[in-house]
């Protein structure tokens, strides 16, 4: 229950004190890996397959700093970035993710 309750100081986590972009990095791998072992410890590890896989990844959501993110959230907005042949992405997307969980 310990880990519950320190998972609910998320929802008042002040993203914009998170200076430095090594900062905000770690405090998003931090967050998506406690989100990844509850998961696991209320679901279970995913079967092989992409629909187990992705049900996985959207069942179980924090809310931090005042938005509600999913691994697969976590995962799209903040860690992988998005290519286009146009434009390079910004690095992590991680500002625009603290616009957002404001």
């Amino acid at each position: 229950l310990a880990f519950v309750d320190v998972a609910g100081l998320l929802r008042r986590a002040d993203l914009s004190s998170l200076a430095s972009e090594a900062a905000r990095a770690a405090f998003w791998l931090n967050a998506y890996h406690g989100l990844l072992a509850h998961a696991n410890l209320l679901f279970g590890p995913p079967r092989r397959g992409g629909a187990d896989l992705g049900r996985h990844r959207a069942a179980l959501c924090y809310e931090i700093g005042g938005d509600v993110c999913s691994l697969a959230e976590i995962e799209r907005k903040v860690l992988l970035p998005v290519t286009t042949t146009t434009t390079p992405p910004p690095k992590l997307f991680l500002d625009d993710v603290l616009r957002r969980c404001r």
